[in-house]
């Protein structure tokens, strides 16, 4: 596991993805959207996206796709405060967002 990177969900993850806050994922970037509202927004982006594995979402409204998660030449794997989070695909991973609504 690369050094620095957070080994578990740590924020309320939309069905199929497990969401990181703060945490830079490299990746080969599929696509790089600005104007994008929230990180929901940037997971529906991905989800729609063939080949997105990651949506990182940032502090300026950018939404930043990519693939080959860990291990592309874009971006890092380590904490970066300007991502709000980023969430990696994770098929049959379970809706948590109720789960931590009241917390």
């Amino acid at each position: 596991m690369p050094p620095n990177f957070i080994s578990s969900g740590t924020l309320p993850s939309p069905a199929n993805y497990l969401c990181y806050a703060g945490q830079g994922v490299a990746g080969d970037n599929v696509s790089v959207l600005d104007g994008i509202s929230n990180p929901q927004q940037c997971n529906d982006q991905c989800s729609n996206t063939p080949g997105c594995a990651a949506a990182v979402f940032d502090y300026n409204g950018q939404c930043t796709l990519s693939n080959n998660s860990f291990v592309g030449s874009q971006d890092s794997n380590a904490q970066d405060p300007s991502i709000i989070e980023a969430c990696l695909a994770a098929p049959g991973a379970p809706d948590t967002s109720e789960e931590f609504a009241g917390n």
